[in-house]
């Protein structure tokens, strides 16, 4: 069966061409439209409007169509299954490196372990995923980290004495294992268009998007742990000191305005829960299930005590190549759902 996108049934059911001039204004029709949205029930080529409740209420019958940008997408991807997926530009050669060439400790012994590692071994290994330097030296690679400001570069590197008297200079990173590296590779690659498109749905049904991250109390300096917290978001709720399982309530109760001040953050945890208390329609967004919470009663308490927030997106695309989205009722009424967040055992990035 041909594989009809969002674009397409929009323009057959206003009977007009498809064309990317009547993609743009029918879209904005519905779009514009408050909590309406294009489906179908027996064929995809029948499409009609309905209420997004309705749809909601009823998601075997009514089945929503997918953007056109997401079927490009798993195209790309079903074709990459067969070749070698690599990585295309130079941006996501940098975001690469950042994911697995840490310069501090993550806190998670299943996916990292520390090396002593050279310019040219980190070099060797980008070339098993990239094309970009086939025709670079490692002094030509090493100019180019210092020019994109590559993270593991944060790292002061260290002389060395080989068995032959040789002197090398090394850096002690923390290395993602090699099992790991095609999956990040592919989600650097094919990820973002869908995570974005996720995000749209959602802002379009009229929720409000809000990251938090929460880091431990570890060794890192603060100027590392800052630039840690920078880098996993864009604007976020933060958590600057905190464990799994310490309760939300109970977060950041003696925040260090200072350091605040100094993270891309709109606040801590005591202000993400005040927004969410005044704001309706939230979807919380966190990077694994321990960078929200570890503790089960605590997360219940915290769902039942905020009715405004009724989505709960959970990023473990490095470790299981899936966004997990949890809606209240269901984490509410099903105490196996719940129960995913007990996931100390099996610390995931960025988590401790």
């Amino acid at each position: 069966m041909v594989t009809i996108s969002r674009e397409q049934a929009i323009c057959m059911f206003y009977c007009e061409p498809y064309n990317e001039s009547n993609v743009v204004k029918l879209s904005k029709l519905i779009d514009d439209m408050n909590n309406i949205e294009i489906c179908y029930s027996d064929h995809p080529t029948e499409p009609m409007l309905l209420c997004q409740t309705r749809i909601n209420q009823n998601p075997v019958k009514f089945k929503t169509y997918i953007s056109r940008n997401v079927i490009s997408s798993r195209i790309i991807e079903n074709e990459m299954v067969q070749d070698h997926i690599i990585l295309t530009n130079q941006q996501q050669v940098v975001q690469f490196l950042n994911t697995c060439f840490l310069p501090y400790d993550p806190g998670n012994d299943q996916l990292y372990e520390e090396k002593n590692v050279t310019n040219g071994d980190i070099f060797s290994t980008l070339l098993q995923h990239t094309e970009i330097f086939n025709d670079k030296s490692v002094t030509s690679f090493g100019n180019w980290c210092s020019s994109k400001k590559v993270d593991f570069l944060m790292c002061k590197p260290k002389r060395k004495r080989y068995a032959n008297n040789s002197m090398i200079s090394v850096r002690s990173l923390y290395i993602l294992k090699k099992e790991y590296f095609t999956e990040i590779v592919k989600r650097i690659v094919l990820f973002l268009t869908e995570y974005q498109t996720e995000i749209r749905n959602l802002k379009k049904q009229g929720f409000k998007i809000l990251g938090y991250a929460r880091k431990s109390e570890g060794a890192e300096d603060h100027e590392t742990r800052i630039r840690l917290l920078n880098l996993m978001f864009d604007h976020v709720f933060v958590s600057y000191n905190s464990q799994a399982n310490d309760p939300l309530a109970e977060r950041d109760m003696k925040q260090k305005d200072e350091l605040l001040t100094q993270l891309s953050a709109e606040g801590n945890t005591q202000d993400m829960l005040a927004y969410i208390t005044n704001t309706e329609k939230i979807c919380l967004v966190a990077l694994d299930h321990a960078g929200l919470s570890t503790n089960c009663n605590d997360l219940y308490g915290f769902l039942t005590q905020h009715p405004n927030l009724e989505k709960v997106m959970i990023d473990t695309m490095p470790t299981e190549s899936v966004i997990h989205v949890y809606e209240r009722n269901r984490l509410l009424n099903e105490p196996e759902m719940l129960k995913k967040f007990e996931c100390r055992k099996k610390p995931h990035q960025r988590s401790k």
